[in-house]
């Protein structure tokens, strides 16, 4: 575990600290506080009311204990992760839901992705699967519009879920999106930031692919961009962007002091008031 020296980001190794703190989730985004030292609660569906925030911390959840999983790392915690995910999963309101609300296709496909990438393959989570393609089918998840962020976060799942649909390539999303366009990071908002990171985590597969696949002047911006903003996080103490910033560092397969460990023992304290 980290103890506040130089922390290892090489991808077998990053996830093994975020199991340091007491709120695992946390790391990756604030909405998914689900993960806590008394147990995870099961996300409620009822009926017809869909909760988004639920979902989206569902989804976040998901994704994350994914990426552990495959990175070969095995905790008593992650077991209790991933059945919070699968209980939504599995319930009969989020079959319902997915047909009915396509305007939240952004939070389904991601928790069927996750899932799906932490092993369970059953024929009962294959079933949703030919449910998101009928409902994608209907015209409307890819007629809405989108950021590139946005965008790439949606094909990044549906690709994993084996969805057909006709977006764009992730080639031509990151182009078109704020990481490919270069801005001054100087200028950059609190949603520029939160795109940013999610752009990054669409191309570079949440930090597993490496190296990562980007053009050299892309991931030159990148990491610049990174050190600076991590840097500045910290200060605000804006714990859900710094999370999400470290993650980054994982995705681009970069590490820079002093401003990493720094980060990561700000985390830690954070997380322990």
């Amino acid at each position: 575990m980290h103890q506040g020296g130089p922390v290892d980001l090489s991808p077998r190794r990053w996830f093994t600290a975020v199991l340091d703190g007491e709120v695992i989730v946390r790391l990756i985004n604030g909405t998914a506080r689900l993960a806590v030292a008394a147990g995870v609660r099961r996300i409620q569906l009822a009926g017809a009311l869909v909760d988004p925030v639920a979902l989206k911390a569902t989804a976040e959840l998901a994704l994350a204990c994914s990426s552990l999983l495959t990175t070969g790392l095995r905790d008593p915690r992650l077991d209790d992760l991933v059945g919070a995910c699968e209980d939504t999963a599995r319930a009969a309101e989020f079959r319902r839901a997915v047909q009915d609300f396509p305007h939240l296709m952004q939070l389904f496909a991601p928790i069927v992705c996750g899932l799906r990438r932490c092993g369970l393959d059953d024929p009962e989570l294959r079933e949703l699967t030919p449910l998101i393609q009928e409902t994608y089918d209907q015209g409307y998840v890819a007629a809405v519009e989108r950021t590139p962020s946005q965008t790439m976060d949606l094909v990044y799942a549906l690709d994993r879920c084996q969805v057909r649909h006709g977006f764009p390539g992730m080639r031509s999303l990151l182009e078109q999106s704020i990481v490919g366009r270069q801005p001054p990071v100087g200028y950059l908002t609190d949603r520029d930031v939160y795109d940013m990171t999610h752009v990054l985590f669409a191309v570079c597969d949440m930090g597993l692919v490496v190296p990562p696949p980007l053009p050299a002047a892309v991931l030159t911006w990148s990491r610049r961009a990174t050190s600076t903003l991590l840097n500045e996080y910290v200060k605000e103490r804006d714990w859900d962007v710094v999370g999400e910033l470290l993650l980054v560092c994982r995705c681009l397969d970069f590490a820079p002091e002093p401003v990493v460990s720094r980060a990561w023992r700000a985390l830690r304290e954070a997380q322990a008031d």
